[in-house]
């Protein structure tokens, strides 16, 4: 496995994000690697997946392969209709999120997912943050990721 810099690696799980598909092959309509309001965007944008870098860690063991650790975020926004009782946004979050747990484990959690071998594997790394957005109909879904590559 080469050395990928580390925007062909936040690329790659951006990318990786087009596989995830949810009920009738629903997916995101708005993928960006960069933090936008989403309380200007309009419905027909949505759901959205912002996707954040805050953080990364460099390990280095004199004599041997350095491993570097990139934590994403997927903030991911949808609409919900607040008129039709079927349609809940709790049910919507547990849709996406099981979409996203089989793209991550698509033969289950003993065999890694490393985005085509680019990086040793990608996992969620922390709490799940869920807002459904029954009220007012807009929801949010905050999803840690953590990279591991050389």
């Amino acid at each position: 496995m080469s050395v990928l810099s580390r925007n062909q690696i936040f690329d790659a799980i951006l990318d990786f994000a087009k596989t995830v598909t949810w009920r009738n092959g629903e997916t995101f309509v708005t993928r960006e690697r960069k933090w936008v309001d989403p309380t200007g965007a309009s419905p027909s944008d949505l759901p959205a997946l912002f996707q954040i870098e805050p953080t990364e860690q460099f390990h280095v063991t004199t004599g041997m392969d350095y491993k570097r650790t990139f934590d994403v975020l997927w903030a991911i926004y949808f609409t919900t209709n607040v008129n039709d009782d079927t349609d809940s946004g709790a049910a919507l979050i547990a849709d996406i999120l099981d979409a996203i747990q089989a793209a991550l484990y698509p033969e289950g959690p003993e065999i890694a997912q490393t985005i085509g071998g680019m990086v040793h594997i990608l996992f969620i790394s922390d709490m799940v943050h869920k807002v459904a957005g029954d009220d007012g109909g807009r929801g949010m879904i905050i999803v840690p990721l953590r990279a591991i590559a050389p």
